[in-house]
């Protein structure tokens, strides 16, 4: 079905992966849904993604308890290419843009790979798959992805009907869509049938347009030919005009699912009805009524109750049936043939009608010359006529039989059957390059023995028709790797092979070969040549006369000295001369030379200071020979450089307090120092001692430490008032050098709690009180109540705003009226002449935590425990 509605989000589906059976209560009869024909277009590299056709499915679960379902997709031959089992839980609805499987690759439960996304894309685009070679579908058109989809649920755990959903085929690009429930097949609610009642409208003033979508659930297999491995689903189709009166009679060879237009089919009329079986198979038949511009109007067949039942004949009636090379070719673009070829013609005309024909005269709209053994047929009798004419120049090529008869009292009737088919002259053309290079004719260029040679094969589809199986191979067994193995009319492909030059001259000769749609092989082939340079240059590295290739290399004091070496040896044949080393890390290299006869060797020098840690440079030596490209060699050489380290990181009571004040502690109350201990450098430490500069005792649980290893010393002591601050330092011995050493602070602030406060209203009038708290009246509420975010207004205010908050009903006035009497008890708890029962962080944590219960009770109670504490008595001016 070309062309469906303006729809280009991408949708995924939002389900859990973890085929878990749900916990349903009991088992009922097992059944699927169908999505009975999708579509997706599946766009060249570079285009936009999101364009072309593409189909939607939905699944909901109406039920009380999980379904496990497996979701299955199947190319239009029956066979499955991807699977994967969903959890739909309970009352859910989950929705689906194929695009997201098909053109990215995006699955539930993981992304494919580009292997498996390329396979995936060919098996149901009718293309050759990358994976394996075989066709998987019937090619459509261009990068179009046709099948249908399953959704099982095999656990049986709910009610078929309970699983229920739609789907629809969309188009970006025009504003038309196609929109059908999904079906349900086997099981109780089966809404298959043997036999269809199908109402088509073709043409006309209206310009509608007819298409039937069928589903025949054959199975395949994958084939080595385009061609299905499997035979197709015959369907007879009896056609009636709007009075009643059969005036066609035809048969339609289905695939596994498949999409038909009405006026392929050429019709002698616009309008009417058909009736379709399948005895003796169960199928599904959707007819879409497509008005360009609208949404299109789809809906099921009807069921057929009697196979066998037709409507009363009314008069004559023929049927015509056109094949070429016994092939019936009603739609585009039908069988392939190379020109020359001869083509033989039958049509098949029946008497289909009530009555005895004659006058029967068969023609074609291309001149054809058909020979027909008689004029007349007798009720239900059929001849074949036939023709025979020899392909000309490629193209595609169409051509319509016609068959008139007279009936009873000299009525007219007739019929018309369609053919397609394709002529084509299949060629293939290479073109090979070495290193960029097309050299047809020797030597070719000079390349140095033993550097990588890069084969390129352009491979250019000259003929006038598709090619598949298309496979590069190398006379001298370089493997060629080409990107895709089906080339379309005028399409290159680049193919890369790939190898190391030898010495002296060389030759080596691409072949292509390819498989036309009909018709032999075709094949061509073409040679490039190169000369192999022999020279030759080595290089080997030393470290303070060690050949350290690998790490760690020698052991070295970090600001020790470093000597490397360079043995610069000529392995070729010829002179070299530019000789030349450097350092990758910038050391300067010293030689005696910079000329090197063939087999010669000569040392350099370099020098510098060890740094800390693993260590590696590399050494590289360049030579020019007489002729062909510059030689280059390489060596590396590592070396560790030990560097000693240790820190510590000191805190009082759990925390970090660097800088002062530190926490608040109650005079009198514990003081726990905690000294985290840290081996920061590159290897073991011995002697570990920690001290405190106030004569703390510390203790420690060990005096090693491996490297990157941690320990945590401990000490205690009692709160004094005021700010306090000592320092921990911690001292270790390396195995070599000097011990190392590291300090770190901490601070506290001691207060007295007492039963002083003074009230909002004194810390709103009395601004000047504010400096010894830390805190700003300018500053937000926000700033220091985190959770305030609940109450936007509350939270913008200053707390000095705040302080005049009135309150009011709800949860933003019971907010208001904690924010007030907390800021005056923060203020309190924060100045160091106040003795409040509070620490500033208990204000700060407790009004947080209400502020976040969503409880009007809570932060009232709250408040007016603050509100007591905050009316104690003032000690302030």
């Amino acid at each position: 079905m070309r062309g469906r509605i303006l729809i280009s989000t991408s949708l995924s589906l939002l389900v859990a992966l973890a085929l878990v059976p749900g916990a349903a209560a009991q088992r009922f009869p097992c059944g699927k849904l169908l999505l009975p024909y999708f579509e997706a277009t599946l766009p060249e590299p570079g285009d936009n993604p999101f364009a072309g056709v593409s189909t939607l499915f939905a699944v909901s679960n109406y039920s009380e308890h999980t379904a496990a379902v497996v979701v299955t997709v199947w190319t239009n031959w029956g066979i499955p290419v991807l699977d994967f089992g969903v959890d739909l839980e309970a009352g859910a609805m989950r929705t689906v843009n194929l695009r997201d499987w098909l053109v990215f690759g995006v699955l539930p439960d993981r992304q494919l790979t580009d292997e498996e996304l390329f396979h995936l894309q060919a098996a149901l685009s009718g293309e050759q798959s990358p994976r394996d070679g075989l066709f998987y579908s019937s090619w459509v058109e261009s990068r179009l992805a046709t099948g249908y989809v399953t959704i099982e649920e095999p656990y049986c755990g709910v009610r078929m009907q309970d699983l229920w959903g739609d789907y629809a085929l969309v188009d970006s690009s025009r504003a038309f869509a196609k929109m059908e429930s999904l079906v349900r097949i086997g099981g109780p609610d089966n809404e298959l049938c043997e036999a269809h009642l199908i109402r088509f409208l073709e043409g006309g003033e209206s310009d509608i347009a007819t298409h039937i979508s069928v589903w025949t659930g054959l199975r395949g297999v994958p084939s080595a030919t385009s061609e299905p491995a499997i035979g197709l689903m015959r369907s007879r189709c009896e056609f009636f005009d709007e009075r009643g009166r059969r005036f066609d009679d035809r048969f339609l060879d289905l695939r596994a699912t498949q999409d038909l237009l009405v006026a392929d089919l050429l019709l002698a009329e616009e309008a009417g009805w058909a009736h379709c079986s399948t005895p003796g198979h169960y199928t599904y038949f959707v007819i879409e009524h497509q008005v360009p511009g609208l949404l299109g109007a789809a809906y099921p067949s009807f069921c057929a109750t009697d196979l066998d039942a037709s409507p009363p004949q009314r008069g004559p009636a023929i049927d015509l049936e056109k094949s070429v090379n016994g092939e019936d070719a009603d739609s585009p673009p039908g069988p392939s043939f190379t020109p020359g070829t001869q083509l033989d013609w039958a049509f098949l005309v029946i008497n289909v009608g009530d009555d005895p024909l004659e006058s029967i005269e068969v023609t074609d709209d291309q001149g054809l010359a058909i020979d027909c053994p008689a004029d007349q047929l007798d009720l239900g009798a059929s001849m074949v006529c036939t023709a025979t004419s020899v392909a000309g120049a490629p193209g595609e090529y169409r051509n319509l039989g016609r068959v008139t008869a007279l009936g009873a009292e000299a009525a007219l009737v007739e019929a018309f059957d369609p053919c397609h088919y394709r002529v084509f002259a299949a060629a293939i053309e290479i073109e090979k390059k070495v290193n960029g290079e097309d050299a047809d004719q020797p030597p070719g260029p000079t390349l140095m023995a033993g550097s990588v040679v890069q084969w390129s094969y352009f491979v250019t589809n000259t003929g006038q028709a598709r090619l598949t199986n298309v496979s590069v191979s190398d006379d001298q067994g370089v493997i060629v790797l080409c990107p895709k193995a089906t080339l379309e009319v005028a399409e290159t492909m680049i193919c890369l092979g790939s190898g190391v030059a030898v010495a002296g001259h060389h030759r080596n000769v691409g072949t292509v070969t390819a498989s036309p749609l009909a018709g032999p092989t075709v094949s061509a082939s073409d040679p490039a040549h190169y000369f192999g340079s022999a020279a030759g240059i080595a290089i080997e590295k030393r470290v303070n006369g060690e050949d350290a290739d690998v790490p760690p290399g020698p052991t070295l004091l970090a600001g020790s000295s470093v000597s490397w070496t360079y043995l610069v040896t000529n392995t070729g044949n010829v002179m070299l001369g530019e000789v030349s080393v450097t350092d990758d890390r910038g050391v300067v290299v010293t030689c005696p030379a910079t000329v090197l006869d063939p087999a010669a060797s000569m040392t350099c020098t370099g020098a510098g200071v060890a740094l800390s840690g693993q260590y590696r440079n590399v050494g590289s030596v360049l030579g020019t020979p007489p002729v062909g490209a510059p030689v280059l060699a390489s060596d590396p050489s590592h070396y560790f450089g030990i560097a000693p380290g240790v820190t510590i990181e000191k805190l009082v009571n759990g925390l970090d307090a660097d800088t002062p004040p530190g926490p608040s502690l109650p005079v009198g109350s514990a003081v726990v120092w905690t000294y985290v201990v840290t081996n920061t450098g590159d290897v073991d430490l011995d002697d570990i001692t920690v001290s405190d500069d106030h004569g703390v005792a510390v203790s420690c649980p060990a005096t090693s430490l491996a490297v990157g290893v941690s320990m945590a010393c401990t000490a205690s002591g009692t709160a004094v008032a005021g700010a306090y601050v000592n320092i921990g330092t911690v001292s270790a011995t390396p195995p070599t050098g000097e011990p190392v050493m590291a300090s770190d602070p901490a601070h506290y602030q001691g207060v007295a709690v007492g039963n002083q406060g003074c009230t909002p209203g004194y810390w709103k009038n009395h601004t000047g009180s504010w400096p010894p708290t830390g805190y700003s009246p300018e500053q937000s509420v926000l700033s220091v109540f985190a959770e305030s975010w609940r109450y936007p207004a509350q939270s913008a205010a200053t707390l000095h705003q705040a302080l005049g908050f009135g309150g009011g009903p709800g949860l933003a006035g019971a907010a208001e009226i904690l924010l007030r009497a907390a800021v005056a008890g923060l203020l309190n708890a924060a100045h160091p002449d106040v003795a409040y029962p509070r620490l500033a962080e208990d204000v700060i944590d407790d009004t947080n935590t209400a502020l976040a219960s969503n409880s009007r009770d809570a932060m009232l109670t709250l408040a007016a425990a603050l509100d007591a504490d905050n009316n104690r008595g003032c000690p302030l001016n």
